[in-house]
């Protein structure tokens, strides 16, 4: 599903899929997240010699930093708007967490319901009444017919 897709469909879309399509939304604009062995290496003494120059390039470029210290990885650095992006993702998806726990508490509520009317359905009755009803013998008969026929 695009991202031009999901804009169209926002009018007839519900609570619900509104918030999966701001989820796909915020992994689309992901993108820039890439594997750290992948990002372009600085060494914090520099970038932090040269800091305005350094995150003026980091804003116009919206590319990622990785900071080496000692020619060991110590930090990545990313812009606000970047940073923006991951906090909306992370309200997003505990938004889709507490709509999945309410959907499997309302499946959970269901089959109670259901099995709620099965046991307080007429036939429930009539068997709870009729196995109370009877006696020794009638219970010895049936249960030894049942040994017969597994």
């Amino acid at each position: 599903m695009t991202t031009q897709h999901i804009e169209d469909d926002r009018l007839a879309a519900t609570p619900d899929s509104i918030l999966v399509m701001k989820a796909l939304r915020d992994l689309a604009s992901l993108k820039w997240l890439t594997p750290l062995n992948s990002l372009l290496s600085r060494r914090s003494g520099e970038f932090g010699r040269q800091i305005e120059v350094s995150l003026n390039q980091l804003a116009e470029s919206q590319q990622i930093v990785k900071l080496q210290l000692r020619k060991s990885d110590k930090a990545v650095v990313i812009g606000v708007d970047q940073y923006q992006t991951i906090l909306d993702m992370k309200q997003h998806y505990a938004e889709l967490l507490e709509k999945v726990r309410e959907l499997e508490l309302a499946q959970e509520a269901d089959e109670y319901d259901r099995l709620f009317q099965r046991i307080a359905s007429p036939a429930s009755h009539q068997a709870a009444d009729a196995l109370f009803a009877s006696s020794d013998d009638d219970l010895n008969n049936a249960y030894k017919g049942q040994e017969k026929h597994p």
